[in-house]
Parts: structure tokens; sequence; C-alpha cells
């Protein structure tokens, strides 16, 4: 029914779905990329033990070459410390301030407490009832 839909996780991607339409798509964003997250995790997971360790000690090698390159580029010269630096600042203080606003806008746009609908309310009176407990 209606009512079960509102009180249930239903309603975030019902919220996502409504920001989206308005132009914020920031929250179908994370929506979307937390169940692709999500199903990655999971597929990963379904395969064999052996697999996995096969695939983590191929690619393990890359991913420190990596990491050891981007570091003796920037240790190169005191302007690549500064600008990684900065830009790590930058990075940090944006996603800091990402994260405030959004809680900031996360509470003021959901009410905390949800009041359980009776059946002295009009809502739930008012609403499509799948299963009719009344009669």
């Amino acid at each position: 029914s209606k009512l079960w839909m509102d009180r249930s996780w239903w309603s975030d991607i019902k919220q996502a779905v409504v920001g989206a339409a308005r132009g914020g798509g920031t929250h179908m964003l994370r929506v979307v990329s937390t169940v692709t997250l999500i199903l990655a995790a999971t597929a990963i997971g379904a395969v064999p033990y052996e697999l996995q360790r096969m695939v983590v000690r191929f690619m393990q090698p890359f991913f420190l070459s990596g990491i050891i390159l981007i570091y003796y580029i920037v240790i190169n010269s005191t302007t690549n410390i500064s600008l990684f630096f900065g830009i790590l600042c930058m990075a940090v203080a944006y996603l800091v301030v990402r994260y405030v606003k959004d809680g900031i806008t996360e509470r003021n746009q959901q009410q905390l407490i949800r009041p359980m609908h009776t059946t002295d309310d009009e809502v739930f009176l008012n609403a499509d009832s799948i299963i009719d407990f009344t009669s």
C-alpha cells in the first residue's frame, strides 16, 4: 500500500528520483554508485577464492608501481610538492563542505520521526490499501 511505501527504504529511491527530476541528481548518483558497488562486490565475492587471489596478485604490482611513480613525480621538485598538497587540501575541504552541506540539507528535507498511522488518521483512511485490515 502507499503507507508501506512511505515508511520503507523505498522512500529513499523515490526521493532520489524526485530530486533528479528537479535538477538535483547528486542523490540519484549516490544511489546508483552504491548499488553498482554492492553488485560488483557481490560478483567479486562469488568468484572462487583461487581466482580472486590470482587477480589480486596480478594487479598488485601495477597499483604499487603507480603509487611509486606518483610519489617520485611529486617529490621531484618543491613546486610539485606544493601543488600536490594544495590540491589535496582543496579536495579534502570540498569533501568536508559537501558532507556537511548534504547532511544539513537531508536533515531539513526529511522528518526524523515519522508517526505511525492509525485507523483514525485521514492519510490512513484515504490511502489505497492492498489488504484491508479494517473490515
